[in-house]
Formats: C-alpha cells, sequence, structure tokens
C-alpha cells in the first residue's frame, strides 16, 4: 500500500471530553477515585472510552496520523513525574509566554524509569487503529524537562540530563514496543536558546530507537543551530509557521511536521495563506513526507473549535 506523502495529525494534548452518551465525564470521575467513590477498574474504563472517543473525532476529522489523544497528562511532565523513580510533582509554573500553568518536577533522588499510565493509554490507542492509520508516540525532551525542573539531587547539569535521557529512552523503548510508528520529542527550549551538548545527550535519548523522530516544539521552530547539532540523529522536525516562517536548513529531513494553523486563539485560518505557506514547505523538501498538524497542542481551545481547525487541515492535502 502506498502510503500518501502528506497526512493530518494531531500533535500534543486533545481537549478533555466533556460527558457525552457512553463517555463518562474525565475530571470528575477522577475525582470521584480520589473519593474512594469509583475503583481503578472503574477508572481505567472511563479513560478508555474517553480515548476511543477522541480518537473517534480525530477520524471524522481526517486525521490519519493519530497520537493517543493524552486525556490523561494534566501536562507534558506529569505522566513521568507521577512515576519515574527520584521525580514528583512540584509546584505550578508559568508555561513559557501563557497564562497557563503546570506543575514542576522536583527531582529528589537520582532518576530511573518506571511503568506508567502513559505506555498502557498509547497502547490502548493503538488496539483501536483501523488498516492505513498511524500513530505517534509523544515524550518530553530532556532539555526542557531539566531545565522546568526543581533539582535538589544533582551536583550538576550534565549529570541531571544523562540519566533523564536514559529513563526517557526507556520510555520511547516501551513505545515502539506497543507499536508506535514515529516519536515525537516535545522539546520547546531548543526553539529558545543553543545547547552545545544537544547531540551527546540525544545519541542517549535515541540508542536503539528504530522509529523515526521528529523533533517538535510548540513555540516556535528549533534553532538551527540546535537542528544542525542533530542531524544524524532525528528523521524530521516540527515547523511552526504561524509564528515563524523561515524555514529552517535541515536539508535530510525524511519527515516534516508542518504547524500551520494557529492553536492559540480560536480564529478562523487563512486557507489561502496557509495553502502558499504548505507550498513553500514542500518545495523546499521535497523527497519528505510532511504530516499537517496544528502549532500548538489544542489542550486550551474550546473542543468546538479544536475540532474545526484539525477537520480544516483535509483541505490542504491535495
Amino acid at each position: 500500500m502506498n502510503t500518501p506523502k502528506i497526512r493530518t495529525t494531531t500533535c500534543g494534548i486533545y481537549p478533555k471530553l466533556i460527558e457525552s452518551e457512553g463517555v463518562p465525564h474525565l475530571k470528575r470521575s477522577l475525582h470521584r477515585f480520589d473519593e474512594g467513590q469509583i475503583s481503578s477498574e472503574e477508572l481505567e474504563e472511563v479513560i478508555q472510552k474517553n480515548i476511543r472517543a477522541a480518537l473517534e473525532e480525530m477520524r471524522e476529522a481526517g486525521v490519519t496520523v493519530f497520537n493517543d489523544a493524552l486525556v490523561r497528562w494534566t501536562d507534558f511532565f506529569a505522566p513521568f513525574s507521577q512515576s519515574f523513580s527520584g521525580i514528583s510533582p512540584g509546584t505550578l509554573k508559568r508555561i513559557f509566554d501563557t497564562n497557563t500553568l503546570q506543575r514542576k518536577p522536583k527531582i529528589s533522588g537520582k532518576i530511573s524509569w518506571a511503568e506508567n499510565n502513559a505506555t498502557k493509554d498509547f497502547t490502548y490507542a493503538h488496539s483501536l487503529l483501523q488498516e492505513g492509520e498511524e500513530i505517534k508516540a509523544s515524550i518530553p525532551g530532556p532539555f526542557t524537562f531539566a531545565d522546568a525542573s526543581d533539582n535538589e539531587f544533582y551536583e550538576n547539569k550534565t549529570e541531571l540530563l544523562s540519566d533523564l535521557s536514559e529513563a526517557l529512552n526507556r520510555q520511547i523503548l516501551e513505545y515502539e514496543k506497543s507499536g508506535a510508528d514515529f516519536i515525537e520529542v516535545y522539546d520547546p527550549v531548543l526553539a529558545f536558546s543553543i545547547y552545545p551538548n544537544a547531540k551527546e545527550t540525544y545519541e542517549t535519548l535515541l540508542q536503539g530507537v528504530s522509529k523515526p523522530v521528529i523533533l517538535g516544539s510548540f513555540y516556535g521552530t528549533v534553532r538551527d543551530e540546535n537542528l544542525k547539532l542533530l542531524e544524524s540523529l532525528l528523521s524530521g522536525f516540527s515547523l511552526d509557521l504561524v509564528s515563524k516562517e523561515n524555514l529552517p536548513r535541515l536539508e535530510k529531513a525524511e519527515v516534516v511536521q508542518v504547524g500551520i494553523f494557529d492553536a492559540r486563539n480560536t480564529l478562523e485560518d487563512d486557507i489561502q495563506s496557509c495553502q502558499d505557506k504548505l507550498n513553500s514547505v514542500t518545495k523546499a523538501f521535497p523527497n519528505a513526507r510532511t504530516l499537517l498538524a496544528l502549532n500548538n497542542s489544542p489542550e486550551f481551545l474550546p473542543r468546538k473549535n479544536a475540532r474545526e481547525k484539525i477537520s480544516a487541515l483535509s483541505s490542504l492535502v491535495v
């Protein structure tokens, strides 16, 4: 079967589903679980129903490269700060230039991988795929994870990055076992600063990884200097064509994920302008597969607007 060169995809946390027929309200169910009103088995059933409903919505919107909706994630660190040894959720911190808060990972011991719900949810989502559909696994990048953390254990950042990358590498390998077609590493600080040790850190992060790896960023395109350091390790990267229209000089990309509609507001996107931007990307990277996406995690959009924007991506596929 030939795979289309341009496909639509989702990235980030899908807007939390409200209660509808046959799909219990997730946040309310989590609260009921914390209060001991429902069992862990009942909670898992609620989560699976929410994952199934989210994937059905994505499919109706024309998505063919899914993520697992990350319905249980409260932010991009939570599944791992809640499970990895040596890390726990800490105080609240504002996310970059937004008014949104997330928990700072608190590092109080040696970091190591441990079983977590992110793997379980991904495995379930993979089981729901239909013929011809693909799925991406999401993972926070080591530099963003480390920079966002309160480190109370490691004497230097090199040791912190090494152990963190080893733990995240194990998580990626677990995703591969569960059927991931792509690995998306979310490391937005690489869009703002140059990290001379990027190659060494990512060599640890991606050791033994066989699936295509996409370097993602929701707050601008990763800087050319960092992309060049990582070029030999990556299969692709994400472009934020809303925040930055200049194309990076990474000629060997096999996959280019194009954040082409603005997920940071509810305004309708200019289809013709976006089509022109897409044409410039396909011309610059004629041999790469193109994945069309929103430029940011849609979790804070009203669900209706998120669905409309994701659906409109298909209008750019010709």
